[in-house]
């Protein structure tokens, strides 16, 4: 095979994905994926074969080198996304190390190309055809899942829906500050404090606005909530014993390998997110989780759910630094919104709380328990408790007040949808019956304080519930396993 020819090869394996034969993705999503990237190899091959400019080809070369090897080894999601920690530290921002890492790359290549000449591409070539392969071979072998399933409709009969006493609804939201949280003195934050109280009164609950939770980390707060664990001690040992870290089968981050919550029920029905999986549970008979290779079309007003938004996200979920700048340009120019946890959470809020009220008077389950990433940063919420990706973007950088400002808009709109929800719900079942846990897994996190970090939500509705505002100081795994632990 001719340097020429062997040219052509190497532009083909560096810049076309192996993803784009992920069964996920459909015929359709493929041709036009597919369109794209030979589009891009079609003008690389076009300006190599032009006779001039000779360190314009190198350096070009170069460029199509660093590509390939961060397409076909995942540099974001195997380099800089296992040591976070590490580059987060050494350049303060995550997109600097991104950059550095690529233009080191490049200089390499750069080098190499220029001191070796056409003898180089006897290194480059099975350099690139090995790892390309190895990338081909992890995706049709090693296809990661997203949990969603539906066996529901095997198991349940009259006679299990007759002998079921109880139906509960758990929903932990994440990030959400309590009612007298520090956060709720700012600004707007009486707004949030009126809605929630009014909330809570229309709809009989217990509210109480000093509750905190033992941890500010989601991997040790939740796990403890599940298990009962209502001590420090008691919630490390958790983490330790029954938070695994996730393998390669599934997106999520860890999986819990005890749930005592859990056990108590006998159908399930489960809406988790990549950070924790919950669905491995033997009673969880339906589990839901947001799949980004499939056509959605329920969002909130205001969000970009074009092709454009879909098809940078599933590039973005690859792990390459190259398709996540993609991601973050098209969002930091306003062409598209992500596709991707944790913003996606938000743009579906209303069409999960849907789902959960149909799994409800559906009668299949007699637990239905959500995580949802709401009101999760990044913010994604305005006045109108539309969906704005502006808000998304650069938070970063926002002042503490500037921050604090927004989170209460963001809880504001959290309860403003969580209204409507109830009032569903009231039309289409024994509301009086059902009993209803909200939880927030920690605080907001935006300052350094024990309250911004530890204040939560705490709503809770028994059969017999009325409003009530408790005042107690307690932590929500106390207060859950007062009533869910015995």
């Amino acid at each position: 095979m001719s340097i020429k020819n062997l040219d052509k090869v190497i532009i083909f394996l560096c810049i076309f994905p192996a993803w784009i034969f992920l069964s996920d993705i459909n015929f359709y999503d493929k041709i036009i994926y597919a369109i794209f990237f030979l589009f891009l190899i079609t003008i690389f091959c076009y300006f190599l074969n032009k006779k001039k400019l000779k360190i314009f080809k190198i350096i070009l070369f170069s460029f199509i080198l660093t590509l390939g090897v961060d397409q076909n080894l995942l540099l974001e999601k195997k380099i800089i996304k296992d040591n976070l920690d590490f580059f987060v530290h050494a350049f303060k921002n995550v997109y600097y190390a991104d950059l550095f890492l690529l233009l080191f790359i490049f200089v390499v290549f750069f080098l190499f190309l220029n001191f070796f000449k056409k003898k180089s591409m006897i290194l480059i070539f099975p350099f690139i055809t090995v790892i390309s392969l190895f990338n081909y071979y992890e995706v049709i072998f090693y296809k990661i899942k997203i949990h969603n399933f539906d066996i529901s409709k095997n198991l349940i009969d009259k006679k299990i829906k007759k002998e079921r006493e109880r139906k509960v609804l758990f929903v932990i939201l994440d990030e959400m500050s309590g009612m007298n949280s520090s956060e709720t003195n700012f600004n707007n934050g009486t707004k949030f404090k009126d809605k929630i109280i009014e909330f809570a009164k229309y709809n009989k609950l217990t509210l109480y606005p000093n509750a905190y939770s033992l941890s500010d980390n989601t991997a040790s707060s939740v796990p403890a909530i599940l298990n009962f664990k209502d001590n420090e001690k008691d919630l490390l040992n958790n983490r330790e014993d029954n938070v695994m870290k996730s393998d390669t089968e599934f997106y999520n981050e860890y999986i819990l390998k005890k749930n005592l919550l859990f056990d108590k029920f006998n159908s399930i029905s489960t809406f988790q997110n990549v950070h924790l999986n919950f669905c491995e549970h033997i009673n969880v008979k339906k589990c839901y989780q947001f799949n980004p290779y499939k056509n959605h079309s329920y969002f909130i007003n205001g969000y970009k759910s074009g092709f454009l938004t879909k098809f940078l996200s599933i590039w973005k979920l690859q792990g390459s630094i190259t398709s996540k700048l993609f991601w973050r340009f098209g969002r930091q120019i306003q062409i598209t919104d992500s596709f991707l946890e944790p913003e996606i959470h938000k743009a579906t809020f209303q069409f999960l709380l849907n789902e959960i009220k149909n799994d409800l008077i559906s009668d299949k389950f007699d637990l239905v328990f959500a995580h949802l990433l709401v009101p999760h940063v990044p913010f994604g919420f305005n006045e109108e408790c539309f969906y704005d990706g502006k808000l998304s973007l650069m938070n970063t950088f926002w002042s503490e007040v500037e921050k604090t400002t927004q989170h209460n808009q963001e809880r504001f709109c959290v309860v403003f949808y969580l209204n409507e929800f109830f009032s569903e719900i009231k039309k289409k079942l024994e509301y009086e019956n059902l009993e209803i846990f909200i939880v927030s897994d920690h605080g907001s996190r935006i300052a350094n304080s024990y309250d911004s970090k530890y204040s939560s939500i705490f709503i809770y509705k028994s059969k017999e519930s009325k409003f009530v505002i408790n005042q107690q100081a307690r932590s929500v795994q106390s207060l859950v396993k007062d009533v869910l632990g015995n």
